[in-house]
């Protein structure tokens, strides 16, 4: 709010930022960063780090799962597996 009169029934406001709904998903994500004033993007050293880590689970990772017996775990390739 930048000011607000006491003779007028609505204040002058400055819009510092714009939440798109480009994607309804998105949006709601940059309201919560917002909300919590967390940054809208990593720092370079993050994401440098980030893209290192391997896209794949290897076998012997899923032998080793805890979960449950009767607990599925879907993976973005779209096989299922249980445990």
């Amino acid at each position: 709010m930048v000011d607000w009169d006491p003779k007028s029934k609505n204040p002058v406001a400055e819009i510092i930022n714009v939440l798109v709904i480009r994607a309804l998903h998105e949006t709601e994500m940059h309201a919560i960063l917002a909300e919590f004033e967390l940054p809208y993007s990593l720092q370079k050293r993050v994401e440098s780090d980030a893209a290192k880590i391997p896209g794949e689970i290897a076998e012997d990772d899923i032998g080793s799962s805890r979960l449950p017996a009767d607990t599925y775990i879907h993976y973005r390739s779209g096989r299922c597996r249980g445990l």
